[in-house]
């Protein structure tokens, strides 16, 4: 039964609609141009950026969440070169290492490991904490090939990135297994990059 209270729904095919109502969104699109091909790209060191839905990023070392490391986060301006020609994207990798990775001590005890596990595929057993270690210096270590000098620390223990910014180098996009890219490598600016 209507007692003439209840509202008849709106219909939208009558009705005028006025154009200043709603702004445009079209500069705001995300990008829709997927992953880039799989490769070596040439990149600058950025500050940080911001995303198309206003998530920041910055080129930081900080505490991990749980706090029991920390990650080293690096920003970077790809240019898309012969692979993605024109064209331009941002992204950052995020390198988690614990501070006693980076002491003497801890590097000397990986180049003994690596002299007994050179030649054994897959985890280090019984040595899990120092195969941890040694994949982590061998990021450490493109990086520092990759910049030409040792990588700037932080009188605390950790690193100081921000020093990084400008340093131009080379990265390896690869893809994750949900299809996004990510910085799989290093290398000196000019040496990999193709044009």
């Amino acid at each position: 039964m209507n007692d003439g209270t209840e509202m008849a729904p709106e219909r939208i095919d009558i009705g005028g609609t006025v154009p200043e109502e709603m702004p445009s969104f079209a500069e705001l699109a995300e990008p829709t141009g997927g992953a880039w091909k799989k490769g070596w790209y040439a990149a600058e060191i950025i500050e940080g950026y911001a995303t198309g839905n206003g998530h920041t990023f910055s080129t930081e070392d900080r505490p991990s969440k749980n706090g029991d490391s920390r990650n080293l986060i690096i920003c970077v301006k790809m240019d898309g070169g012969a692979l993605e020609p024109g064209a331009t994207r941002n992204t950052f990798v995020q390198l988690n290492y614990r501070v006693e990775d980076l002491t003497a001590a801890r590097v000397k005890a990986v180049i003994e490991a690596r002299k007994m596990f050179g030649s054994q595929r897959g985890a280090w057993v019984g040595n899990s904490d120092l195969q941890r270690s040694s994949i982590v210096m061998g990021k450490f270590g493109q990086l520092e090939s990759a910049f030409g000098f040792t990588l700037p620390k932080h009188p605390q223990g950790h690193f100081a990135p921000i020093r990084l910014v400008s340093q131009k180098i080379d990265v390896r996009l690869g893809e994750d297994d949900k299809g996004y890219n990510e910085i799989t490598g290093f290398a000196k600016a000019g040496t990999k990059a193709k044009k």
